[in-house]
C-alpha cells in the first residue's frame, strides 16, 4: 500500500472502503488475479532486461524484491507460449515473438 521497501511502522491512506479491502487479496500474492500482471512482466522482462543483462527470464524475475513462485511462473510461461507471444529455443532460452511485442 505505497510502502515498498520500508521496514519501520507507518500510515496508509486508501481510497476505498474497508469491505473492499477485505476482499482484495494479499498484495504480495502473484498467483489468482495477479497472474495476467504476471504475464505483463514476463513480457516486459523478456524485451528489456534478459538481452541487457544477458539472463535467463527466470533469473531476471529472481531478481524482483518479492519473485514469483516457480509454479506460477511455469503457468505464465505456458500460457504465454499457448498464445503465441513467446517462444522457447532448446538451450532453455525465452523469445518474444511478433505477437508477444
Amino acid at each position: 500500500a505505497g510502502r515498498v521497501g520500508r521496514t519501520k511502522p507507518g500510515r496508509v491512506f486508501r481510497l476505498y472502503r474497508r469491505a473492499a479491502w477485505e476482499q482484495m487479496p494479499p498484495s504480495d500474492s502473484w498467483s489468482g488475479g495477479r497472474q495476467h500482471c504476471l504475464e505483463s512482466t514476463i513480457l516486459l522482462v523478456t524485451r528489456t532486461l534478459v538481452h541487457f543483462l544477458g539472463m535467463d527470464v527466470r533469473e531476471c524475475l529472481n531478481l524482483l524484491v518479492q519473485p514469483p513462485p516457480e509454479a506460477s511462473v511455469d503457468e505464465s510461461l505456458n500460457r504465454l507460449e499457448e498464445i503465441d507471444a513467446i517462444t522457447t529455443k532448446a538451450s532453455g532460452i525465452v523469445q518474444l515473438t511478433a505477437f508477444g511485442e
